[in-house]
């Protein structure tokens, strides 16, 4: 979890080990990783400045490499 005053994300990583013999020794582990896990918009301080626009204070943009929506991955990995 990352939190601040910019912005608030959950990240979650989890892994499942098999045993493909060999005493132990070979491994297969598969994964899943999600990134921004309750898609939660990140808006940050990007926000219209301007007191007499109708757009004042609505954001702007999002906060780089935190901002953007929900993201989930699936991988592997070999052990030997």
């Amino acid at each position: 979890m990352w939190l601040s005053d910019l912005g608030l994300r959950h990240d979650l990583r989890t892994t499942k080990f098999f045993d493909l013999g060999g005493a132990g020794s070979r491994k297969l582990g598969v994964f899943v990783e999600a990134f921004n896990l309750f898609n939660t918009a990140n808006f940050g301080g990007s926000f219209s400045g301007n007191a007499r626009s109708t757009n004042f204070r609505q954001p702007t943009d999002f906060v780089p490499g935190i901002g953007y929506a929900r993201q989930v991955q699936l991988g592997a990995r070999l052990l030997f």
